[in-house]
């Protein structure tokens, strides 16, 4: 196997990644999710479910809640690169639908639903580029090639 077949091989995990997982992308999954887990249980993908149960993991682990998928109700109302700041009133009842016991996860139907119309996910930051790390080091087989020298 070549650097440039490890190389699509890795892309291609970051394509999965993005199209499941992206926040900015109406399209993903997760975008899928946070419009409909208000309303009842949606079915997700397998990847997607692991990621959310290692999610309430950390945030249990994390004093109660310290890292927190939910707080995306809060987050997504910035927009820093537009300079959009939300309001006092918009950011208090944002914070009131930031519990990540609010997610509940169903490994019966590997469904998921949110206990509070309006709550959001979000999965940037260390849990996300952790979850990629871990997959494209699942795909990589770096004995798989051999190194120039």
């Amino acid at each position: 196997m070549t650097a440039d077949v490890v190389a699509r091989e890795v892309f291609d995990v970051f394509h999965r990644v993005d199209t499941q997982m992206s926040r900015y992308r109406a399209d993903s999954e997760l975008s899928a999710l946070n419009r409909e887990a208000g309303k009842g249980p949606v079915n997700v993908s397998d990847g997607l479910f692991k990621v959310l149960q290692k999610a309430r993991e950390v945030s249990e682990l994390s004093e109660g809640g310290a890292f927190d998928v939910t707080f995306g109700s809060v987050g997504y109302l910035y927009d820093f690169r537009a300079g959009k700041q939300p309001t006092d009133e918009q950011v208090a009842t944002g914070l009131t639908r930031v519990n990540f016991r609010d997610v509940v996860l169903d490994v019966s139907g590997q469904t998921v639903a949110f206990r509070q119309p309006g709550m959001l996910v979000d999965l940037g930051g260390a849990l996300l580029k952790v979850t990629l790390l871990i997959w494209v080091l699942k795909c990589w087989k770096p004995t798989a090639y051999a190194t120039p020298g």
